[in-house]
This record gives structure tokens, C-alpha cells and sequence, in this order.
């Protein structure tokens, strides 16, 4: 699968699109959910992210805000090559879903640890519905780092991908170390939504339950 350039980063007060450069990724604007223009904002994130292909829809990464992923480090009980098995093991009763609704990333550590990063499947699709209604393409989701737990960006993959043991492995993809993030939007951690009802009614955070 050929990724694309461009990430949108969801937040709780709207959407920012980055492009990825060879020096990083760098800010091509953002829409608030709450700003009169909303719909012209996004229909300006949505032709800047527009590839040469022929694909009405454009591609794009999707970044989930971090309050929608469960990061957490672990030391497994037995030693052995299978980090996946003990990160499911870890995930048992850990969130509101069964293992088998989760998607996660994880990392081994110097130490013999593992740091992980879980999304429920839900969000993935949620946030995915909320892309396509709103012109993208997600090509693949994933989550910024949170520092002293986990070091890397988090790869879910999509929604629709087969992952039987959960997981799926990063793409090679340039800039991994640096994650598009949506620190330039307004901060509100009280917000409940991802969007509002406006938003062609898909709301990533809609009846989903932080993982924390």
C-alpha cells in the first residue's frame, strides 16, 4: 500500500492537516468544530491533502488524540519472542472491550519491558466514518507517543485490515520519530466530543469510552 503525505490530526476541538517534508511534518491548516466556517475549513484541509491520483477522496494518515489510546508499559511475565501474546495478556480487563476489539502497537524496551499503545476497533472506525463523510481517504491510523510510557508513534493500521493477533506491523515510513501532532489547536481537556452533530454525525468519540 502506497502512503500518503498527509496526516489529519483529530482532536476534540477539530481536525489539523500536516504534510509530511524531509525535515518533519509541517502545519497546512486546521478547522474547529465549534467555527462558523467549519465546513469551508474542511473542504480547504481536504483539497490542500487531494493527491495527483484520481481518487475523489483525499488520502490521508488519521492521528487519534491520545485520551483515545490506552499507553501503558509492562514486564511479561515469561521471557520469550512473543511481545503480542503478552500484551493481550496485559490488555485482560484493562478496558471496557474484550482483547478481541482492541488494536494495539508495542515496542520492547532496553530493560526487558514492553511499552504498548491500545485503541478499541470502535474509534478506528468512528474516526475513519468521520474522514470519508468529510472527503478523505484514511490509508492507516495511528497515535503520537506519550512521553515515559511509549517512544515511537503507535501504527493501528485500519479498521478493515486483518490483524488476528491484534497487531500489525509499522510500515517503513520516513519520519516515524517525528509525529504529526495537534498541538496548535486550542487545549480543552473537558471536552467530551470529538466533533459535534454537525460534523455529518460521526463522532469519533461518540458512546466510546476512553481506554484509561
Amino acid at each position: 500500500m502506497a502512503y500518503p503525505d498527509c496526516a489529519l490530526a483529530l482532536a476534540f476541538e477539530g481536525v489539523s492537516l500536516r504534510r509530511r517534508r524531509a525535515d518533519g511534518w509541517i502545519a497546512q491548516g486546521q478547522a474547529l468544530f465549534d467555527a462558523p466556517d467549519m465546513r469551508t475549513a474542511l473542504e480547504k484541509l481536504r483539497a490542500r491533502a487531494t493527491g495527483p491520483d484520481t481518487n475523489p477522496l483525499a488520502p490521508v494518515l488519521l492521528v487519534l488524540p491520545r485520551d483515545q489510546v490506552l499507553y501503558r508499559r509492562i514486564r511479561p511475565r515469561h521471557s520469550g519472542p512473543d511481545g503480542a501474546s503478552a500484551v493481550r495478556e496485559a490488555l485482560e480487563g484493562q478496558t471496557p472491550y474484550p482483547v478481541d476489539k482492541l488494536r494495539f502497537s508495542f515496542e520492547r524496551l532496553a530493560n526487558g519491558g514492553i511499552a504498548y499503545a491500545a485503541v478499541a476497533l470502535e474509534t478506528l472506525e468512528e474516526a475513519e466514518g468521520f474522514a470519508r463523510a468529510n472527503g478523505f481517504d484514511p490509508r492507516g491510523v495511528m497515535a503520537p507517543p506519550r512521553e515515559g510510557l511509549i517512544d515511537t508513534p503507535a501504527w493501528f493500521g485500519t479498521s478493515t485490515q486483518e490483524a488476528p493477533d491484534g497487531w500489525l506491523a509499522r510500515p517503513e515510513l520516513v519520519d516515524w520519530a517525528v509525529a504529526p501532532e495537534d498541538s496548535t489547536l486550542p487545549a480543552r481537556p473537558d471536552a467530551a466530543r470529538i466533533a459535534p452533530d454537525r460534523a455529518n454525525d460521526h463522532d469519533v468519540a461518540r458512546q466510546v469510552p476512553p481506554l484509561r
